[in-house]
């Protein structure tokens, strides 16, 4: 029905960033910070190990969050190299332009 537009797969990788931080940031933060010490936040405080290692690990990024940062780096890094390879041929064949 439509013409595959040149852009589409950087227009993807734009709205699933901006899916992650719209959908899953808040979500995460919710369950793993405030709904586990919203019951008793001054017991939870007087417990809670609040050393460096376990804020450490509390904050970690799950390991398909972290897989999918990676996947998307590459898919970025491959878009990157071929735009610079098509801007040298471009300039290549038009000297008037270099």
């Amino acid at each position: 029905m439509f013409h595959k537009d040149d852009m589409e797969p950087a227009l993807e990788i734009m709205a699933e960033v901006r899916a992650y931080f719209q959908d899953n940031v808040p979500k995460e933060i919710d369950t793993d910070f405030v709904r586990v010490i919203d019951t008793d936040l001054d017991l939870a405080l007087r417990y809670l190990d609040l050393s460096e290692a376990q804020c450490r690990e509390w904050l970690k990024e799950p390991p398909p969050v972290t897989d999918r940062r990676n996947e998307l780096t590459g898919k970025k890094n491959r878009l990157d190299a071929a735009q610079a390879k098509l801007t040298e041929f471009f300039r290549s064949n038009r000297p008037d332009l270099a």
